[in-house]
């Protein structure tokens, strides 16, 4: 017994000394910001798990036929998830990718985007990167909303060769998400780059007037009729 009080003493007292020598020394940790790849890779990936995810809890075999239009019930769990994976997985990984610089490039200048006043700095400018995913994001809004209005069920039958219509409404998102959206990403991001191109080139500032008075961003404050009085005195200071 006084052998293994012992030997519990010897233990406690090298524990301390260890964790007295480490507490000594300051341990320097150096962050290093995070690239656009890594952060795109962080995209995809947040997109990716929880589509597939959302997918598993509303039912995972049914969207498969009605998204990419199987005719044929997995014979495992494992096929399936290679299927669905290979399916809504990427595109949904390629949407979180293509979004993911102007998610940042908003966050950045969330100040001068929600507050603008004369003291606010002007967004900083967008690179040939953060375009296209403005893009992306505009084709995806834009693509969506007509497939919403028109017949998203037809729409999705038709793009994917389903042959099952969707139980309920988050299937049919799913089924959205998993063929009208990676697709109008893809041509959002094309199409952003040549239309902004085009813009610079022509000018069309009577189109951007048009846009800023319908908003109210960056509209002039309207003239102040001058009246008579200030006339009078504007003369008599210039005699």
């Amino acid at each position: 017994m006084y052998f293994l009080k012992n030997q519990w003493m010897q233990q406690f007292t090298l524990g301390v000394c260890l964790f007295s020598t480490t507490a000594a020394y300051s341990v320097e940790i150096q962050t290093v910001e995070m690239s656009d790849a890594a952060a795109q890779g962080v995209g995809c990936f947040f997109m990716g798990t929880s589509s597939l995810a959302a997918a598993y809890a509303l039912g995972p075999t049914e969207l498969m036929m009605l998204a990419t239009g199987a005719v044929i019930v997995p014979s495992s769990s494992s096929l399936l998830f290679i299927a669905l994976g290979g399916i809504l997985g990427a595109g949904a990984c390629s949407v979180g990718a293509s979004l993911t610089p102007a998610v940042l490039w908003a966050k950045e200048n969330k100040a001068s985007l929600l507050h603008r006043k004369e003291t606010t700095p002007p967004p900083q400018a967008m690179t040939e990167a953060e375009v296209q995913s403005t893009g992306c994001l505009a084709g995806v809004l834009g693509f969506g909303a007509i497939t919403l209005a028109a017949a998203p069920t037809e729409i999705v039958m038709l793009a994917a060769g389903g042959v099952t219509s969707p139980s309920s409404t988050s299937l049919l998102l799913m089924g959205i998400l998993g063929t009208v959206v990676p697709a109008s990403c893809t041509v959002g991001a094309a199409a952003a780059l040549p239309v902004v191109a085009v813009y610079d080139r022509f000018d069309l500032e009577a189109v951007k007037q048009k846009i800023t008075s319908i908003f109210g961003f960056g509209s002039p404050a309207p003239a102040l009729a001058e009246s008579p009085s200030d006339r009078l005195l504007a003369a008599r200071a210039s005699q």
